[in-house]
């Protein structure tokens, strides 16, 4: 079985909303998920979603306070999605992530 992050071309889950994505498709057959076309316009939210509303709306600088906000204790098993996270970008969780057009070669692999 396909994982539905896949299958909805959400990698991210983003939930539904009355927010309006580009690339969204007409037709939302999942309750909780945004469904997208393509795979790029899901990435495309969620980097949206990511550094306009979280990074600059809520302020949240650090890996770990990003997913504790995105991925809550209630939902999730967030100490372990943060450890993957984290682990997987070489970071610590309370990092600063900083502003990607000041440290390029920290958002580059």
């Amino acid at each position: 079985m396909i994982a539905r992050a896949i299958r909805n071309n959400n990698p991210l889950n983003i939930r539904r909303s009355a927010d309006r994505w580009l690339g969204q498709a007409d037709k939302q057959k999942d309750p909780q998920f945004v469904q997208f076309t393509e795979m790029k316009y899901g990435w495309r939210a969620a980097f949206m979603l990511l550094t306009r509303t979280y990074y600059h709306k809520y302020r949240l600088f650090t890996v770990g306070k990003i997913i504790a906000h995105w991925a809550p204790p209630a939902e999730n098993n967030t100490r372990t999605y943060v450890e993957r996270v984290t682990s997987l970008m070489g970071y610590d969780a309370d990092t600063p992530l900083g502003i990607p057009g000041e440290h390029p070669k920290r958002w580059m692999p």
